[in-house]
């Protein structure tokens, strides 16, 4: 019995990447790729302080590396390309820490600086363009995450990511393009979906609307998420009232209401966003009542 529960034991530490990556580096602390690996699962579990000691351990231990290469035969060459990707990696994890702290002046150095290294890092070309959309330059981020899918084409977040840029830009075609393909690969992907299925149901250029598509989405988001929030209703009901179905369009912004009122109960803190929410998703209901559609603002 002792055995069996030591190897449950066992299994479920490595459920987590990071217990994972944290025995390898026991057993084996010369392992470089294990300061890398461990980092990144560190930033995605939110462990910053944590995430940044491995990276400045494997900085130092590349400089060791660089050193002792340069002098026995790689003088002239420069330091062989897998310590090069190590070195933008830690970079790069530099940064995702620092950017998610708020300190997105650190992240891009550090940003720029992995992409120094090499242009070849697909993922540092996408959080660079994550970080300047936010910082509102578009045009740049549209052309960061284009070298993203230039060397990973088939990069969901960068796709994604591009469909809301040129969709703020007006360029809806290209957007419905991007998401399309995201969908392509995953039908359930939340952002991805509702943003097409938003396009679909309600954008103000005819040509542009396809109601049956954005019903078929709505459904399939709705379903996958459990039916968990108002926005699915929501967005049920523009996509019938797009296909001119105003008494499921009118059930189902009621549920959305219905929905946002018993939220209001439990979230009061949130209660100024809550109505705000309330008094959008009535006036979608007084349009639909009178049997007209629901139409995004340009």
């Amino acid at each position: 019995i002792s055995c069996m529960t030591l190897t449950a034991r066992r299994n479920v530490d490595f459920y987590s990447e990071v217990r994972m990556w944290e025995e390898v580096q026991r057993v084996c602390p010369g392992n470089l790729r294990s300061y890398a690996i461990l980092s990144s699962a560190l930033v995605k579990e939110g462990r910053y302080r944590e995430a940044d000691k491995q990276c400045m351990a494997l900085l130092r231990k590349l400089d060791r590396h660089t050193n002792d290469i340069t002098i026995v035969s790689w003088q002239g060459i420069g330091a062989p390309p897998f310590l090069v990707r190590m070195r933008g990696i830690a970079y790069h994890n530099l940064g995702r820490s620092a950017f998610c702290t708020g300190e997105n002046e650190r992240a891009e150095r550090y940003y720029r600086a992995a992409l120094a290294l090499s242009s070849r890092m697909p993922r540092v070309h996408f959080s660079l363009a994550l970080l300047l959309y936010q910082r509102g330059d578009l045009e740049a981020a549209i052309e960061g995450w284009n070298q993203c899918l230039e060397l990973e084409p088939d990069n969901i977040a960068a796709h994604c990511a591009m469909g809301m840029a040129l969709s703020e830009q007006g360029k809806t075609r290209e957007a419905l393009l991007h998401y399309e393909h995201v969908l392509a690969r995953d039908s359930s992907h939340m952002r991805a979906g509702y943003e097409m299925a938003w396009l679909l149901a309600a954008h103000p250029e005819k040509e542009l609307r396809n109601g049956k598509r954005a019903l078929a989405i709505a459904r399939n988001l709705g379903a996958a998420s459990g039916w968990g929030s108002a926005v699915n209703f929501d967005l049920l009901a523009a996509a019938y009232a797009e296909i001119g179905d105003f008494d499921r369009a009118i059930e189902n912004a009621r549920k959305a209401i219905d929905f946002e009122k018993s939220r209001l109960e439990r979230d009061p803190a949130n209660e100024k966003e809550i109505r705000k929410k309330l008094g959008d998703l009535r006036n979608r209901l007084k349009l639909y009542e009178t049997k007209k559609p629901y139409r995004l603002k340009d």
